[in-house]
């Protein structure tokens, strides 16, 4: 093949993917019809459906590894370990400080809850821990490995602290598991987890991952396009969408060899297009009441009567004068 008809191949499959993307994503923001997305009540249980789907479809696929990065309370790994029954769970959680508020709880559970940052490169790390109207470090999910450079919660400053950082493929090498799935809300950070996952990646069945349209954290912060390509490229496909925020919402991804093979999984998702998915008692509009003929009462009818026939004399009455 010489360089000309390589680097044509190579464009087709570039546009290929590209136009496989773009129909995915208009197929995913048509769902929105669910939604009034002006209602932030209506926004926020397109994120519980989302998430529900996202855990069916777990059961479905029966993975053996249930993996969470940017834990904060681990709520999803405990919903996890709920449902899953005996799986292994990991959560990692970068924030010492949120950590330490969780550990507890979680170690009960059975949960392998860590203080690790999932990223790129193994070793020492500065994670960026947001300040609270006090000025002390926040412990909750809203901060990173990137500095957030927008928004009212920047004005505060940050708390930089070293962690240990861990690439996800280093943390499960030689150890067995034959299907993943894989929780992510890294608050713009994908480009580390991502960039050290890519054998956990070959063997994710589902993933979940929070992405914005806009950037919020500097040049090392990888839009939804971006995010997507990477893990269209390990085998995933978008199939499904919530829409949490106008520029950061999260993307439900499938194996691709799944999504040929397995009807079931098929099904699931034909099911959550449907307004028949977590619909709200949604029914076709009433039709608008007839009115109906007036009937009267045999109660009232002598009265009609007679005030008929007083008439009737009243103008029998006007006719003798005249």
């Amino acid at each position: 093949m010489t360089a000309e008809a390589a680097h044509a191949g190579a464009e087709a499959t570039a546009a290929s993917k590209e136009s496989e993307l773009l129909s995915r994503d208009l197929a995913m923001q048509a769902t929105a019809v669910k939604y009034d997305l002006d209602v932030k009540t209506d926004r926020m249980r397109s994120t519980r459906q989302l998430v529900r789907l996202f855990f069916h479809l777990l059961k479905l696929v029966e993975i053996d590894l249930f993996v969470e990065a940017g834990a904060k309370d681990a709520a999803s790994s405990r919903r996890a370990r709920r449902l899953l029954g005996d799986v292994r769970v990991v959560a990692f959680e970068a924030n010492p400080y949120t950590y330490q508020k969780f550990e507890g709880d979680n170690h009960r559970t059975g949960i392998e809850y860590l203080n690790l940052a999932a990223t790129d490169t193994p070793g020492p790390v500065t994670f960026n821990v947001l300040r609270d109207d006090d000025g002390l470090p926040r412990s909750d999910g809203q901060s990173s490995i990137l500095k957030r450079n927008r928004g009212r919660d920047t004005e505060r400053g940050f708390e930089e602290v070293t962690v240990e950082g861990v690439r996800l493929d280093d943390f499960f090498a030689g150890q067995t598991f034959e299907r993943a799935a894989v929780w992510m809300d890294v608050e713009g950070a994908c480009k580390f987890v991502l960039g050290g996952a890519s054998d956990l990646l070959s063997k994710t069945a589902v993933l979940i991952i929070e992405v914005e349209d806009r950037s919020y954290w500097g040049d090392d912060h990888w839009l939804r396009e971006r995010v997507v390509s990477h893990l269209y490229d390990a085998g995933l496909v978008p199939v499904a969408r919530d829409f949490e925020y106008e520029h950061q919402y999260n993307i439900v991804f499938v194996r691709a060899s799944l999504m040929r093979s397995h009807p079931r999984l098929r099904l699931a998702l034909t099911r959550f297009t449907s307004l028949a998915y977590g619909a709200r008692g949604i029914q076709p509009p009433s039709p608008s009441p007839q009115p109906q003929p007036q009937v009267l009462s045999s109660r009232r009818m002598p009265e009609v009567v007679r005030r008929s026939r007083a008439r009737i004399k009243g103008w029998l009455r006007a006719q003798d004068r005249a």
